[in-house]
């Protein structure tokens, strides 16, 4: 079965928004967080369809306490434990300002595409990225593999292009509308045809070539797959599968790579197990 792209560009004005911290007493914003997470798991479902953020049951959310050795691996951030299915905030997460009104979160792509909001609710992104990680994690660990997939670790560029070619291409289908504009004709320099050869010539990880066939080759990789099957389904794909080069050959591969995945998810019955606001659900706040 194939979904449609349902990129949701939200036509309503928003009205200045203005930001609230948190000053109140800790249950208080911890709740605000948790209504926050709620929101945007809904914004998720608008913008791109049913997300069930992973098979079985609810997503949970903690709050560990300053005191719990688990505050201090979280380094100020989310955390997500597929195990047990749980998001572990931060106390600088709950810290953060908010939107006000809270429910303008619910409008997903307003947040990317007005840099003011981005720059103002940095929180925003920071929730979403890690709703977009309990995804990818939760469809890479139901066939036993870690997300990232291990090779993006690695030093060896044969193995660490592909996997990065995938992180990166699909991250831009939840950040931004609007795609770059290149050449799509120089196949040769997006998607390598020696990559032996291609690692001698190119300095580093940052070098300007690498660069350009980790984000171009991996958009130009993907890109196909969410505009057939959609995003949701791409990425389960995309998890559940890493990309690895045959034959030293960027461009056979990755074509190999697609048809695979074609036939996968044209025979796939994926559906939907509701959305993500049914799937998350907070515990009690946490002094």
């Amino acid at each position: 079965m194939k979904f449609p792209i349902k990129l949701l560009v939200a036509t309503v004005v928003l009205l200045p928004l203005t930001s609230v911290a948190c000053e109140k007493e800790i249950r208080s914003c911890q709740r605000d967080i948790s209504t926050l997470i709620a929101y945007r798991a809904e914004a998720i479902a608008a913008a791109f369809g049913e997300f069930y953020g992973g098979r079985g049951d609810s997503m949970q959310i903690k709050f560990p306490r300053l005191k719990d050795p688990e505050q201090k691996q979280l380094a100020g951030g989310i955390s997500y434990d597929p195990a047990e299915r749980t998001l572990w905030i931060s106390r600088t997460v709950v810290g953060m300002a908010i939107p006000n009104p809270l429910r303008s979160t619910l409008y997903y792509w307003p947040f990317y595409q007005r840099e003011q909001l981005r720059r103002d609710f940095p929180v925003v992104e920071v929730v979403d990225n890690a709703l977009w990680g309990a995804f990818l994690r939760n469809a890479a660990n139901a066939q036993g593999l870690p997300w990232p997939h291990a090779a993006c670790n690695s030093v060896v560029v044969r193995e660490r292009l592909p996997c990065e070619m995938l992180t990166s291409g699909i991250a831009r289908f939840v950040k931004v509308l609007h795609e770059p504009v290149f050449n799509e004709n120089r196949l040769d320099l997006i998607w390598p045809e020696n990559l032996a050869e291609f690692d001698q010539k190119v300095s580093g990880y940052g070098d300007r070539e690498y660069v350009q066939a980790q984000r171009l080759g991996g958009l130009m990789l993907v890109r196909p797959l969410i505009k057939e099957f959609g995003v949701l389904a791409a990425f389960d794909y995309v998890a559940r599968t890493p990309f690895v080069v045959e034959e030293d050959n960027v461009r056979t591969s990755a074509l190999r790579y697609q048809e695979r995945a074609r036939q996968a998810l044209s025979q796939s019955d994926l559906r939907p197990f509701g959305t993500a606001a049914a799937k998350v659900q907070p515990t009690p706040p946490r002094d």
